[in-house]
């Protein structure tokens, strides 16, 4: 589809081979085609079962997997068998999606219907067709979006048991129908366009199949690529010996090609096929190149789609020991495969689209509905980036508490993580504290100093050694200005004059002068020192008194 190719252009080359599973979706249903819209959702298409048929399904998925949007409604009239859309588009102007499928219709089994939501997802316009009374079916199969809506689809008529193909030109704007192109492939044929596309110029290219004109007595289909311009055709694809079912078709616009996959039918067994076909070529056009999943056989592609760089998104089943939904990096120049993964899986997937990040693949499975997506893992740790709280972090998915690129881990235990507390290896302190990690602040002396700064942390009453050491306090009680432990005299009177041991100086005051009685001598003490006894006549003080006194005496008779 043009529009899906289009905003093609803003996203960027993906290898499937170095993706991971991202997320995935099951439910009753199936799914039929995929693409991302200009606000970076994958939006699917396709049905959910509901009683008693199904409901035609749209709904855009954020890219790490929750639902963006869901417009999940019966466009039928009173019925919900057989409603579902087959294809969408997206104009990346405006941002409206383009809805192409088939709803339980009043005249008929079946009626054709196009839909247009707008970018708030909300229906712009929608546009039914029944047919007549004797109509069968009609179901629109593919839509491309270019200056008008392209469509293709599919008219059976029960009384005659012959189809055609409904190629519809409408108005974006309104759903006017601007031209209705049908393709007639003769009578007793159950013919049927299955997807289209838009080219520059805007001719189409429509895929679909035909009863085979040429083999009336073994009546078989053969696929049909069709080039038209103006509604007439301009050239049919030359698809080789070998029979293809096509399955889907785009524009690759870098080299103006259809490029159109499917199933080709060999005497090995069916083998997933790709080729393509330059816009301006004559009738029969045979492809530029082919190309296969690496030659398996027991193989089909069944969708196709494009990135920036030129390349494509090639995606189908492998039916090997273990069926599998398989998405190829094809090269847009030689169609040769050039990076592959393999999901286990059964079904075939209908819609593959890219952001550049991510892969979307849609379609249906043995249990109905089916959407994988996957995604760039740049960690490598199993987890797809888009659902990877730490991308660049091998070991979390998520930052939990720590944050990306740091452990969730307590290593000591404590029930505090490394990254929360600053003493990680210490299990009784979450912080250093005073004494810092792995010494507890314990103050053994109750002193208010923790023992880790306390020098003496059995004494309560120093916190350092000082002078006299821990147990003995560095204090002076007599007051001679020796501490306690410097003091051979600890217990000296006040006022005598000391040695250096702290005892006091023979001849030194032990008292002073009262203040009240300037006549009062002046008290004396004795010269034997510290706790010495004052004997009468030992002293050689006393005898200078005596003396004295003598000499007065004798003064006073002469």
């Amino acid at each position: 589809m043009l529009s899906a190719l289009m905003l093609a252009a803003t996203a960027h080359a993906i290898d499937p081979s170095g993706l991971v599973p991202a997320w995935s979706v099951d439910e009753p249903g199936g799914g039929s085609a995929a693409l991302f819209d200009d606000q970076g959702a994958l939006v699917i298409a396709g049905w959910v079962d509901d009683a008693p048929g199904s409901i035609a399904m749209v709904r855009g998925y954020n890219p790490e997997g929750s639902l963006a949007w869901d417009y999940t409604t019966d466009p039928g009239s009173g019925t919900a068998n057989g409603n579902r859309w087959n294809d969408l588009a997206l104009d990346p102007v405006s941002g409206h999606i383009a809805l192409c499928g088939q709803r339980g219709g009043a005249q008929s089994d079946l009626d054709w219907v196009v839909e247009v939501i707008d970018a708030t997802r909300s229906d712009l316009w929608t546009v039914p067709y029944g047919g007549a009374a004797t109509s069968q079916e009609q179901s629109c199969e593919g839509i491309g979006w270019g200056d008008a809506l392209a469509t293709a689809g599919t008219t059976w008529q029960n009384d005659t048991v012959r189809g055609q193909w409904l190629l519809w030109q409408l108005d974006p704007a309104t759903g006017l129908i601007l031209r209705p192109d049908d393709l007639d492939f003769g009578p007793e044929a159950h013919d049927r366009a299955l997807g289209i596309d838009v080219f520059a110029d805007q001719s189409t290219v429509v895929i679909g199949r035909a009863t085979d004109p040429d083999a009336k007595a073994t009546p078989g289909e053969v696929s049909l690529v069709v080039r038209l311009l103006d509604g007439t055709p301009q050239w049919f694809a030359d698809l080789g010996p070998d029979p293809v079912d096509v399955e889907a078709v785009l524009v690759e616009p870098l080299g103006n090609r259809a490029i159109v996959v499917g199933t080709q039918h060999t005497p090995d067994g069916p083998r997933a096929w790709w080729g393509a076909f330059n816009q301006d070529a004559g009738s029969p056009q045979a492809p530029v190149w082919t190309g296969s999943f690496s030659g398996l056989a027991d193989s089909g592609a069944t969708a196709v789609a494009l990135d920036d760089n030129g390349g494509l998104l090639v995606a189908g089943w492998v039916d090997g020991l273990t069926p599998a939904w398989r998405v190829s990096q094809v090269s847009a120049g030689d169609g040769s495969e050039l990076g592959t993964l393999e999901l286990p899986s059964s079904g075939a997937p209908r819609g593959v689209a890219t952001d550049g990040s991510i892969i979307g693949l849609v379609g249906s499975d043995d249990d109905g509905l089916a959407v994988h997506v996957l995604g760039v893992d740049r960690d490598e740790d199993g987890v797809a980036d888009v659902g990877d709280g730490c991308p660049d972090d091998a070991g979390k998915a998520d930052p939990g508490v720590c944050g990306c690129a740091v452990p969730d881990v307590d290593s000591d235990a404590d029930g505090f993580l490394n990254c929360e507390e600053d003493c990680g290896a210490d299990p009784d302190k979450q912080d250093p504290g005073i004494c810092g990690c792995d010494i507890a602040d314990t103050d053994t002396d109750g002193d208010g100093s923790e023992d880790c700064i306390d020098e003496c942390d059995d004494d309560p009453g120093k916190s350092t050694q000082g002078v006299c050491g821990c147990g003995v306090a560095d204090s002076d009680d007599d007051g001679d200005g020796l501490l306690v432990c410097q003091d051979q005299c600890p217990d000296t009177p006040p006022g005598v004059t000391v040695d250096a041991v702290g005892c006091e100086l023979s001849g030194s005051a032990t008292g002073t002068t009262d203040s009240g009685d300037d006549d009062k001598a002046p008290e004396l003490s004795g010269g034997c020192g510290c706790q010495a006894s004052q004997v009468p006549g030992s002293s050689w003080g006393i005898a200078l008194l005596a003396l004295l006194a003598l000499g007065k005496r004798r003064t006073r008779v002469a």
